[in-house]
């Protein structure tokens, strides 16, 4: 983990509790943070990354991304097939939604408390327009794989992947 207080011009390595694999983060402020990976690894910061607490996250797989749209709600995507949820700051996680997905989730990105995007490996695309209390499956065409997708508002999101495919949406 390095951590950059000048706009990226020189990078500190902070110290890490695990030597597992990292995927994604997300910081709030210079203090507060999140950082999620293998072994269903999902670690908080509130002092600048000095120290890292392990968080319960309910998983028993990978955590791929993590997404708040403020300081209480969030949402991580999971190799578990399950989008997980908490409204209390990360101290309880839970699967909001009825459907188990066909393969692990990717990224998770909301544009706000209710509208959200992310992608199962076996690339579908998944939109919720209720906090991710249900996901619609959107296919992709064959030969096309997701790796990554992102919201702007309520109705632009934006897909890319391999072999150099970019689908943006501007009606939701």
């Amino acid at each position: 983990i390095y951590k950059s207080v000048n706009g990226g011009y020189n990078w500190n390595s902070l110290s890490s509790p695990y030597t597992s694999g990292y995927y994604a983060l997300q910081f709030f402020d210079e203090n507060t943070g999140w950082i999620c990976g293998d072994s269903a690894r999902l670690l908080k910061t509130t002092n600048g990354g000095i120290d890292f607490n392990s968080v319960n996250a309910g998983s028993e797989s990978y955590i791929s991304d993590i997404c708040f749209t403020d300081q209480n709600t969030g949402w991580y995507s999971s190799g578990d097939k399950k989008i997980y949820k908490t409204t209390n700051a990360g101290l309880n996680w839970f699967v909001p939604h009825s459907n188990i997905f066909s393969a692990g989730t990717g990224a998770v990105n909301f544009v706000n408390e209710n509208t959200g995007i992310s992608f199962t490996f076996d690339n579908k695309i998944l939109l919720t327009t209720n906090g991710g209390n249900e996901w619609t499956e959107h296919l992709t065409p064959p030969g096309k794989y997701i790796n990554y997708v992102y919201g702007t508002d309520i109705l632009n999101f934006w897909v890319i992947g391999d072999y150099g495919f970019i689908y943006h949406t501007s009606d939701g």
